[in-house]
């Protein structure tokens, strides 16, 4: 029981209060930080990933000014996603066909998919430049969507609604699905590392070379001269306007070699000048 001893009580209280609270928030937040992190870490215990195939068709999000809830992806994509979610597909349409009490809507289940932008590794299969593959890549997002059901034989998806964009043809349907397996793997971590960095913080604000510094530097802190509200308002002062003159004073000087790179050509561009000379 003595690593739950207290090194000298009652001195140095503030400073070691202060050390505790301080690499304790810095500890948590790490372990924080790593349990969000696992997720990238071990993608393989969060979700389990599965491509069905690209879409047949371009997706337009409406036609004739009507919301378009038919996304075209070819009967095998069609296909692998009726034999991976079959039972959620009959479940859902059993619940259309059957009788809704009256003034009861209950919504149908629905499958959770995505449809995803072609990697920069496959728009250079493709035939595109690592430049160019680069280039139509960049700003394309996921966008996922919930299907009601799926048409085989027209290769169509049923959307509950819209998606938000249009879709090319080159566009893959996928899916996540989720594990618990993962959470249960960050509670467990998070129950063992959160006692442990309490225990080890206190072993270590106990110990006695690191006590006895915290002691005396509390008993150095209550010599310090600390300065007046007027001190302090007028320091402050001084901070803000030579921060803001050596901002302004920076800002001169790049306006004045954007200029000059601008006018021998280094730069390209409109000189910063422009439209303030006559």
């Amino acid at each position: 029981m003595r690593a739950f001893t207290i090194y000298k009580p009652g001195q140095g209280k503030v400073a070691r209060l202060m050390t505790f609270i301080g690499f304790g928030l810095v500890i948590l937040g790490t372990i924080f930080w790593l349990l969000g992190e696992m997720s990238l870490i071990f993608a393989g215990l969060s979700a389990v990933h599965r491509e069905y195939g690209p879409m047949a068709r371009e997706y337009q999000r409406s036609i004739n000014g009507q919301p378009n809830l038919v996304m075209p992806v070819g009967s095998e994509t069609a296909t692998r996603i009726e034999r991976r979610y079959r039972d959620t597909l009959e479940q859902a349409r059993a619940h259309r066909a059957a009788e809704q009490p009256e003034g009861e809507r209950i919504a149908p289940p629905t499958i959770s998919l995505r449809v995803r932008p072609p990697t920069v590794t496959e728009l250079m299969a493709a035939g595109l430049s690592e430049a160019e593959a680069q280039r139509r890549r960049r700003g394309l997002d996921a966008i996922s969507f919930e299907v009601l059901d799926v048409d085989v034989e027209a290769g169509t998806l049923q959307l509950r609604r819209p998606l938000a964009e249009g879709v090319d043809t080159d566009y893959v349907v996928e899916s996540f699905e989720p594990r618990n397996l993962l959470v249960v793997l960050q509670g467990a971590i998070g129950l063992v590392a959160i006692p442990l960095a309490i225990f080890g913080l206190f072993w270590v604000t106990n110990r006695p070379r690191i006590a006895d510094f915290l002691i005396a530097t509390e008993i150095e802190m209550r010599k310090v001269n600390w300065p007046t509200r007027k001190e302090l308002i007028g320091s402050t002062w001084v901070v803000i306007i030579g921060a803001l003159m050596l901002a302004i004073l920076l800002r001169i000087v790049d306006i004045i070699f954007a200029a000059l790179f601008i006018s021998i050509g280094i730069l390209e561009g409109t000189s910063p000048f422009e439209g303030l000379l006559f």
